[in-house]
């Protein structure tokens, strides 16, 4: 209705000024007529009512670097499906047809936008265009369990039962390698699709988990660009890892750290040794060192327990210790119940 009154108003303010003109004038109404079209759009707002009325179904409205982008046409004013539409992208025409409602393009590298949009050529005569813009941007989501790992082990300390993991999120919006300052961002997180919203603000960039155990771990962030009001997500899923404890038995040289040995093994004292002295090392514990106060040992032989809270024991050749020895042991973070790992093997005593 509202487009109807317009194009009345805009016929009568037209045969109004023309009533008024001289004959030479009459002669150019066709162009008079452009003109006056054009000020009348403009001081009317049909410019701004036609944009209103055709409009783009962006998805996703915040790519991330080579996603596909689907953008759909619509309009409440114009038949699309008569019409002729021309997708033009970064001032290149893509494609071009009888109802062409659909276009779909893949999204830049982070920061380097893409312009794209359609011209309309209605059945009767009307050129629409409209136009958009999408940026790409994109965040990294690393974490680090606080958990412990030996010196030399080459993997990636895990979260334990009650252990705590910090998340940091990473912004990147200008570019590939830019470094965000992040109190220029606004970072909403969440645990399990609960947001977290003490942890969550301007500038905290940083997630620290430390829940109670559960099956699963469902963590997302959602950085929004205060200046811009662009957005992108990122989720991580995670589950508890079992705590352990693995053995390395001495050599001539200090202990071979590249083989612990495997539950239930067989470790032979030859006859040239007298002794042997074995380490036991935690993994995934929330501790600092194998000599925290809070990490417990108990040792046992042939289920006989040994008065060692230590995670090194040395066992030697005695008139008691012949044969085959049933060699166990139990450590359990005193702060953190669910943290406890065992592990055993056989020492062999050979005889002189």
């Amino acid at each position: 209705m509202k487009e109807v009154l317009n194009k009345k108003l805009y016929g009568v303010l037209i045969m109004f000024i023309l009533a008024f003109l001289p004959f030479n004038a009459m002669a150019q109404s066709s162009s008079i007529e452009d003109s006056y079209r054009d000020f009348l759009e403009d001081f009317m707002g049909l410019n701004e009512l036609t944009e209103r009325q055709t409009s783009f179904d962006i998805h996703p409205r915040n790519p991330k670097p080579g996603q596909e982008i689907s953008v759909k046409l619509s309009s409440s004013q114009y038949n699309l499906s008569l019409s002729n539409i021309s997708w033009i992208l970064d001032g290149s025409t893509q494609s071009s047809g009888r109802g062409n409602t659909s276009f779909t393009f893949t999204a830049k590298d982070v920061g380097n936008a893409s312009r794209f949009g359609a011209i309309i050529h209605t059945p009767l005569g009307e050129r629409v265009e409209r136009y958009a813009t999408v940026t790409p941007a994109d965040v990294d989501l690393i974490w680090q369990a606080n958990s412990y790992t030996p010196p030399f082990y080459k993997g990636k300390a895990l979260k334990g039962p009650q252990g705590s993991v910090e998340f940091i999120a990473i912004p990147r919006f200008s570019s590939p390698s830019a470094i965000e300052n992040s109190n220029n961002f606004n970072f909403t997180w969440s645990l399990n699709g609960q947001n977290r919203s003490s942890e969550s603000g301007i500038g905290k960039n940083s997630f620290m988990l430390n829940d109670p155990p559960r099956r699963l771990y469902k963590i997302s962030v959602t950085v929004e660009e205060i200046s811009s009001g662009r957005s992108v997500s990122k989720i991580i899923t995670m589950r508890d890892n079992n705590t352990k404890v693995l053995m390395y038995p001495s050599t001539s040289y200090g202990f071979n750290w590249d083989r612990a040995l495997k539950n239930n093994e067989e470790v032979l004292l030859p006859d040239d040794q007298e002794e042997r002295t074995f380490i036991a090392i935690p993994y995934f514990f929330d501790i600092d060192s194998i000599f925290d106060e809070s990490l417990s040992f108990e040792w046992e032989i042939n289920r006989n327990n040994i008065d060692v809270n230590y995670p090194l024991i040395t066992f030697k050749r005695t008139a008691d210790h012949s044969g085959r020895s049933l060699i166990s042991v139990n450590a359990q973070n005193q702060n953190q119940l669910f943290q406890r790992g065992k592990t055993k093997f056989f020492l062999n005593y050979r005889g002189r």
